[in-house]
């Protein structure tokens, strides 16, 4: 539990009491995410343990087809131990939004379920190059559905490829966030492009993928810089060109849609 934030044990016992099957790790979470406030914290648990009820297990039957786009995976641990979820952003086809979420619970649950002793949460390495389809529903989707029922589970954010634009964007923006969130977001530095080496200091060689810069070789003969989202995928990128040659600002060279976020 010493990676769990700490939490007024008056409260943490209220929740205890209201929630007794719920695991001691979650009510933590659900209580630190609500900035300690009892009431909501329960709040956010009732409705947690409904959503659980109607949504989870996601059988894998379900989402054998998005799992096998290799679009989001688990893929060994951090440094930290965490379990490593990978976002491949050229893998992705708009319009996917309930089926790429569904396949997301299955992941993420999984990831839970492996987490050893004293491991709470997860990293993130999210690779999003230049042609990754800016998927703005499922973005909003996924962060209405992941802060309401998993608070308190990002250990930090890679994020990568990065440009000049997008790093400049960042200086400014980071400011508008709080400590605790900004402090998980992790930019990769421009110069390393698609294999930032700076990714070794978050991530062991053995574990990161040869795509990144590491020796990990991905299940499937796949490698993270192909496009096995298929031709839906490649649909967004042309017409994210064709757009370009209509006179709207063209994507940022190897800053990926990042840039088009800060």
């Amino acid at each position: 539990m010493e990676e769990l934030a700490a939490v007024d044990a008056g409260s943490l016992a209220v929740l205890v009491t209201q929630f007794p099957a719920a695991p001691s790790s979650r009510l933590t979470q659900f209580l630190k995410g609500n900035d300690g406030d009892v009431q909501a914290a329960a709040a956010a648990l009732a409705a947690n343990a409904e959503w659980r009820e109607r949504s989870l297990p996601v059988p894998e039957a379900e989402v054998a087809e998005q799992l096998g786009s290799h679009k989001f995976f688990r893929s060994g641990v951090d440094l930290g131990g965490h379990p490593l979820m990978v976002w491949v952003g050229p893998r992705h086809a708009s319009g996917q939004v309930d089926a790429t979420l569904r396949m997301m619970l299955f992941v993420m649950e999984e990831a839970i379920a492996s987490m050893g002793d004293g491991v709470h949460r997860w990293t993130l390495m999210l690779y999003a190059p230049s042609g990754s389809p800016f998927d703005t529903d499922l973005i909003r989707a996924a962060s209405t559905l992941f802060s309401a029922n998993y608070p308190e589970r990002m250990a930090k954010i890679l994020i990568f490829p990065t440009g000049a634009m997008t790093s400049f964007l960042w200086g400014g923006v980071q400011y508008f966030l709080d400590p605790v969130t900004r402090e998980k977001i992790c930019m990769m530095p421009a110069a390393g492009g698609r294999q930032p080496p700076e990714l070794l200091e978050h991530v062991a060689a053995e574990e990161l993928l040869t795509s990144f810069g590491g020796l990990k070789v991905e299940g499937g003969g796949r490698e993270a810089n192909d496009k096995a989202g298929g031709a839906a995928a490649e649909a967004d990128a042309d017409a994210a060109a064709a757009a370009a040659a209509d006179g709207d600002p063209p994507a940022a060279e190897d800053g990926g849609w990042l840039s088009g976020i800060w």
